[in-house]
């Protein structure tokens, strides 16, 4: 899975400039396309690419997975 770090503003989200170069010049990832992003709070986010300038790449998410990469052990 290709995953990105972003940021989040109610239904939208952004990814910073290193993340930029990597999502578009290196992946090749274009407006239209479906990213997977995390931004730290422990959820995993699926959203559409619907803008890319050199410097940033905005869309809106549509799907949250809360609780991604959660390990639970039952010590029992």
């Amino acid at each position: 899975m290709q995953l990105f770090y972003g940021h989040i503003e109610e239904t939208e989200f952004h990814l910073d400039t290193g993340e930029v170069k990597h999502c578009v010049k290196v992946l090749r990832k274009s407006v239209g396309d479906r990213i997977y992003f995390i931004t730290g709070d422990g959820a995993l986010y699926e959203g559409e690419i619907s803008f890319i300038s050199k410097s940033k790449v905005y869309g809106s998410f549509t799907e949250v997975e809360r609780e991604f990469g959660k390990v639970s052990y039952d010590l029992k």
